[in-house]
Parts: structure tokens; C-alpha cells; sequence
């Protein structure tokens, strides 16, 4: 998860919606696909593995259906600030539709949304540190409240998962050679600093780019 910052003006298509009288078939999904492009540059909110239309679903952070025992937010299927990008067209096993699954097996089962990190209002960098296994973890300076709130959106979202953790690894250890290359093949600050700009941005346009900016120190670069 990183810190996102949200296009001011909603989709045009959001505007005249209600969800007392409108369903959310008759949302304009491509229009709403556009405007996460510039939040999200194409990858999903909370594990940040690729998301784009047709390779994702439209998140409500505030769970807007009926499942369950889910607390249910129906007023805001339609507000601008409650969607998010997610991974998963149909399904997935982390992020948003797990979140929202119903009972303790195939989902977390009951929790308040309140505690759980909304990353464009909250920084996911505070509260998170990788390691170069690809685990997340919890930073230990939080206070007890942030550190329960770092704690479930973990549970909540699945960003535990094992498969999960071995993706971001692949990533971590295939950035690794071309790291260790730039501080071996040269002395010179202005080159070296040139090399490491050069490899953040690649690293920016893979999925992962939290956890692999993190785990290298190059997230404050």
C-alpha cells in the first residue's frame, strides 16, 4: 500500500447517481476506470499488483452490498471517495473481495472499516515496513491504536497471504543485482545518484513498488 492522491472532481458519470433509485449498473465503469488511472497509475489499491479495467473490480472501501454480517454503507455506492481500484475482476483472495466475504472462512469475517487504513487519506508507510522475504509487517513505533489499525487492515485485506508474500519477493530479489551493480560500478556521486533515480522509476512501474522502495531504502530518494 502507498499514499494516493485522489483527483478532486468526481466522475461526471457519479454526479446525478442515488443509490436510493439507481443500481450500480448503471454506472459509466470505463469513465470510473479513467479517473483512477492518475491516483493509481494502473495498479490496485492496497496490494498494488496490476489493476485496470477488465483485470480488476471498482472497490468500495465502505462495503455498499449485502453479505453476510458486513456492515453495510448503501449511501455511499455512488460517492466519489469510497472507490478505489482493486484487484480481482471476478474474485481474488486478497484486497477488496476478500474483504468484503462473508463468515470467518472465506474472509475475515466481522470488522469496522473505521480501523482500517484508507490509503488516500492515510500514509500505508507509516504504519508498514518489508522485509527482503517479502513479509509485511507492523512498524514497532506505532502506539497501541495504530498499531491494531495496521494489525486488521493486514487481516482484513489478506496482505499476508503466502502467495502474496512470494510475489513481492520475486520482485525484491530480481531488483537486487541491478542495485548492488550501481554501488559497485561507480564512485562518483552525481552518476550514482543519477543510476539510483533511474532505478526508482523502473521500480515505479512494477507491481510491488512499496515493499521494493522499502526494503532497499529508497522510498525517501
Amino acid at each position: 500500500m502507498r499514499k494516493l492522491e485522489r483527483p478532486i472532481d468526481p466522475p461526471p458519470c457519479l454526479e446525478e447517481l442515488d443509490s436510493e433509485f439507481n443500481q450500480w449498473s448503471d454506472v459509466d465503469k470505463a469513465q470510473i476506470w479513467s479517473y483512477f488511472d492518475p491516483m493509481q497509475h494502473g495498479f490496485c489499491c492496497y496490494c498494488e499488483k496490476v489493476a485496470i479495467k477488465g483485470n480488476g473490480h471498482i472497490e468500495h472501501f465502505y462495503h455498499k452490498g449485502k453479505k453476510g454480517k458486513i456492515a453495510t454503507y448503501q449511501k455511499l455506492t455512488f460517492d466519489w471517495n469510497n472507490l478505489f481500484g482493486c484487484c480481482g475482476s471476478e474474485f481474488s483472495d486478497t484486497c477488496g473481495h476478500y474483504k468484503d466475504s462473508g463468515g470467518k472462512k472465506n474472509g475475515p469475517g466481522l470488522y469496522d472499516p473505521q480501523q482500517i487504513i484508507k490509503p488516500d487519506i492515510d500514509d500505508p508507510t507509516v504504519f508498514f515496513c518489508f522485509t527482503n522475504e517479502g513479509e509485511i509487517l507492523v512498524k514497532d513505533t506505532l502506539n497501541e491504536a495504530d498499531s491494531f489499525r495496521a494489525q486488521e487492515t493486514i487481516r482484513v485485506l489478506r496482505l499476508d497471504f503466502e502467495p502474496l508474500v512470494d510475489q513481492r519477493k520475486r520482485l525484491i530479489d530480481r531488483v537486487r543485482s541491478e542495485y548492488e551493480l550501481i554501488f559497485n560500478s561507480s564512485n562518483d556521486g552525481a552518476i550514482l545518484e543519477q543510476d539510483l533515480s533511474n532505478l526508482i522509476e523502473s521500480i515505479k512501474s512494477h507491481e510491488f513498488q512499496t515493499a521494493v522502495l522499502d526494503v532497499y531504502n529508497l522510498s525517501d530518494q
